[in-house]
């Protein structure tokens, strides 16, 4: 799922080591929309403390399942424990319903005042209508002069005030303050990329990409071969083919789709995206020279009909779409090479973020594709970690005392190494990760 374009302007200023000003957007984000998952995450890698970026995640699994559930589980169980009754947060994903609340209140306000005036109005018309009233008795009393023989009928109108009554103050219900979040004390921020981060969600991104790539090659290869003999394609054949070509291309819009705005900037461009592009390039190459065959296929199987007028014609058309079909095949060898070459470097990264987060911050961490490298240790006792394309056995030999190897076998080796320079011997191999950790 994409970003809103609010939060992708939020995700450049994080890459930019705009922290302060990302945390402020985010915070007025989830105030006005608690239930978004990517504004909690976001919110996680700009958090001020640990303490901090517990309970975010805390509220980001509150919400429903979605795509960043595992990863936030996987840090949070890595944290120290927070009593609830330290939660700096001023916002909660709890909160769906506050901008509704919000707005029956302010609703509720504006009625009362409405009613209040209504109110004020028909009092201050019954006033002015008494005293009308009132002063049309008195001048009809004073006008009327009574006859000897006829009966005084006296009207007495009690009196009443003509004085226009002052409306009275009324105390009017106050708006209702919209919440505010709690400052905390200013503390050293994390970093924009955050580390820890990376050794989670990066090895888990490459070994899902090593499984398409895979799963891709397979039904490639195995669509492929269906089609190079062409005396045995059939109407099923073709069928079977066509089911092979729709789930290839399901597996290139995966990939395509996969959202990479968590993992930095720099690390997608230089890393990730090479190989994901490789990727792509490749299956098109390989849809290419499928659909190439299915031509091939097809011109022979017309050339060989019992009832074709021109065969020699016929035939030379299959053998022409045959060279195509060569040459799609070499631009496929080509992407794969290339692809090979881009995912190599991923998946050394990958493993170098793997090996990060099980050493020390101390590690020191070399690789390569030849042996050569040398470097220099203080005395001390160190944890070994090597990792390789293939099960071979690193050393470290003394320099100047060659009688003096410490061998590392893949898992921690732990060994007492005095102080000097050493050289790395490894065997034939693609690549090579060596860690050396201080204890």
């Amino acid at each position: 799922m994409a970003l809103p374009s609010n939060l992708d302007n939020i995700q450049q200023m994080i890459v930019a080591s705009k922290t302060d000003a990302a945390r402020h957007m985010l915070k007025n984000y989830l105030q006005r929309t608690p239930s978004d998952p990517h504004g909690w995450w976001l919110f996680a890698q700009v958090a001020e403390n640990q303490q901090q970026r517990y309970f975010i995640l805390e509220e980001l699994l509150k919400l429903p399942t979605n795509q960043y559930t595992v990863a936030a589980k996987a840090i949070l169980s890595r944290l120290p424990y927070q009593h609830p009754s330290t939660n700096p947060l001023p916002i909660h994903a709890s909160d769906k319903h506050l901008s509704t609340l919000l707005l029956i209140g302010g609703l509720s306000v504006a009625l009362v005042i409405v009613l209040v005036s209504l109110f004020m109005l028909s009092n201050r018309q019954q006033v002015v209508a008494a005293s009308a009233m009132s002063s049309y008795g008195q001048a009809k009393a004073q006008n009327t002069t009574l006859q000897p023989t006829q009966e005084s009928i006296i009207v007495t109108l009690e009196r009443r005030s003509t004085e226009t009554p002052l409306p009275t103050s009324t105390i009017l219900p106050t708006r209702t303050p919209r919440p505010t979040f709690t400052p905390v004390p200013r503390l050293p921020t994390a970093t924009a990329t955050l580390p820890p981060d990376l050794t989670e969600l990066v090895p888990p991104l490459y070994a899902a990409f090593s499984d398409k790539v895979t799963s891709m090659k397979k039904a490639a290869d195995e669509t492929s071969s269906m089609l190079n003999d062409a005396t045995s394609v059939s109407i099923g054949t073709l069928a079977k083919v066509t089911d092979q070509v729709d789930n290839i291309r399901k597996i290139r819009n995966q990939i395509t789709f996969i959202n990479l705005r968590v993992i930095p900037l720099n690390i997608r461009r230089e890393v990730i995206l090479p190989a994901h592009n490789a990727f792509i390039n490749y299956i098109n190459a390989y849809l290419t020279q499928l659909d190439e065959q299915i031509v091939s296929a097809k011109l022979y199987q017309a050339a060989m009909q019992p009832d074709v007028e021109d065969f020699d014609t016929a035939f030379k058309l299959y053998q022409d779409q045959a060279e195509v079909v060569a040459k799609k095949a070499a631009a496929v060898k080509s992407a794969y090479e290339t692809l090979i070459t881009t995912m190599r470097r991923y998946q050394i990264y990958a493993v170098t973020e793997q090996v990060k987060g099980i050493a020390s911050g101390q590690v020191t961490i070399l690789s390569g594709a030849t042996k050569g490298q040398t470097l220099t240790l203080k005395a001390g006792i160190y944890s070994i970690f090597s990792r390789s394309s293939s099960a071979v056995s690193l050393k470290l030999r003394s320099v100047n005392d060659h009688n003096r190897v410490f061998e590392a076998t893949g898992d921690a080796n732990v060994f007492n190494i005095p102080s000097g320079k050493y050289q790395i011997e490894v065997g034939q191999v693609e690549w090579w990760i060596l860690a050396i950790d201080p204890t």
